[in-house]
């Protein structure tokens, strides 16, 4: 039965033992003494009804009465407790007023309060803390001591878990010991004001206010817009700090670094070759151990390998158009356009000549070519821009890099591209026409 009716049937019963109470009433009589021949259990009889009379409409007025004001007291709206707090801040699409673990689903503003508080002043602290995550490992630290007694310096002190290790115990207890006076002092939460807003300890000429990004003594944001829009924000970056930073403090747990590697990056993501859309391309996991050493050698491999097929690749084209006048061997009477491009030059090519080939590589190598563990992998100290011996190398920074980058991509490609070339040429057993387009091949369209 829904509320109205029972607030109807209530309301007719009322009535009804208003209207009704008049039928237990004696008839109007005579003020004469009853007469003797009355017996008493009738005069009993009349005197209760006489008596019931009034509290029966007494009874039925009351319930009249309650049952009114139950039906005012139903007609007006009734707010659910979990839309009590559905228009403040911090109620944002697409999940509105989020409270899955219903703290406050009884309505209770002061509960409100208290939680909305210590949301903010967590986000406030996340934000700070994953922003200190980030910054000692992009930019550099303070100089000088943070304990000269101790000889501790700021750069000794290693990013995330692993800085309690390092950080003196009287350090720490500096820190908690500034927080406490923020939070009972200088930078307090009075309850008068909003949910957030800090103030400092009132001594006689007004406490100190904090304005806008939590700066004290400065004004805060007059437009009301503005100012939810702003608060909205904070509230939002909060919330997604306080899960970065579990997450950060996570990874950091699980992988004993704040390098690239806790961001899942690797160990060399911020090297040259490092390009869009793969980023650092490892599938076989040669590097996966982030041996420093273990990379340079592969560094250094790929761009000797990706400088040679980049020459090879050039030899393929070439001497399709090109050739060298003379004789390859005076001896044997073997001239340059006797012998043929491609894969059939090494049935061609007399034996001194492919050892010559070996000597000159060797002595590159042991020579002019040899890698210096002390210079980044490919890089010669005699050896200038593109390759020339004695020659300058590119002075600005910016285009060192690009052109280095330039280099491993090309490199790259000509990698796939001779390995390409063979296949093809060892199919179709040319390197004219007929290997870049086998529609050339006689019988073919």
């Amino acid at each position: 039965m829904s509320s109205n009716s029972r607030v109807g049937v209530m309301t007719t019963a009322g009535l009804a033992a208003a209207v009704c109470s008049t039928a237990f009433l004696a008839p109007s009589a005579p003020s004469t003494a009853p007469s003797r021949d009355v017996a008493p259990g009738q005069l009993r009889g009349a005197t209760a009804s006489s008596c019931s009379a009034p509290m029966v409409q007494a009874a039925g007025a009351a319930v009249v009465l309650a049952a009114a004001a139950s039906m005012a007291k139903s007609s007006r709206p009734r707010r659910s407790p979990l839309k009590a707090f559905e228009t403040e801040l911090g109620a944002q699409a697409p999940l509105g007023f989020f409270d899955p673990a219903g703290l406050v689903k009884e309505g209770d503003a002061s509960l409100f309060y208290k939680y909305r508080s210590a949301e903010i002043k967590h986000g406030r602290v996340a934000m700070l803390a994953a922003m200190g995550y980030i910054a000692p490992e992009a930019g550099p630290k303070f100089s000088g001591y943070i304990s000269p007694t101790l000889g501790v310096k700021f750069s000794d002190i290693p990013n995330g878990l692993a800085a309690f290790n390092k950080v003196p115990a009287a350090g720490i207890a500096q820190y908690f010991i500034f927080a406490g006076f923020l939070e009972l002092y200088a930078a307090k939460q009075d309850p008068r004001d909003p949910p957030g807003k800090l103030s400092g300890n009132d001594e006689g000429f007004g406490p100190t206010q904090y304005g806008r990004l939590g700066l004290p003594k400065t004004g805060g944001i007059s437009d009301p817009a503005a100012k939810a829009k702003s608060l909205n924000s904070e509230l939002a970056n909060g919330r997604l700090a306080m899960v970065a930073v579990i997450g950060m403090i996570f990874q950091n747990g699980v992988t004993g670094t704040t390098g690239s590697e806790m961001w899942g990056l690797g160990a060399f993501e911020s090297e040259l070759g490092v390009q869009a859309p793969l980023g650092f391309f490892d599938p076989l996991g040669f590097v996966k151990n982030g041996d420093e050493l273990n990379f340079k050698r592969r560094r250094q491999e790929e761009l000797k390998n990706g400088r040679v097929a980049m020459w090879a690749t050039l030899g393929y084209i070439i001497p399709e158009y090109v050739r060298f006048p003379g004789f390859c061997d005076p001896s044997s009477g073997l001239k340059f356009s006797d012998i043929p491009n491609g894969v059939a030059a090494m049935s061609k090519l007399p034996l001194a000549g492919g050892l010559q080939i070996f000597l000159f590589i060797g002595h590159l190598e042991i020579g002019l070519l040899k890698q210096d563990g002390k210079r980044a992998p490919g890089d010669f100290e005699n050896v200038g821009y593109l390759g020339i011996p004695y020659a300058e190398g590119i002075a600005d920074p910016e285009a060192r890099k690009r052109s280095l980058n330039s280099e491993l991509a090309n490199s790259r490609l000509a990698m796939l591209a001779i390995a390409g070339m063979i296949v093809q040429n060892g199919i179709f057993g040319t390197t004219g026409p007929q290997m870049w387009l086998p529609s050339a091949l006689p019988g073919q369209k």
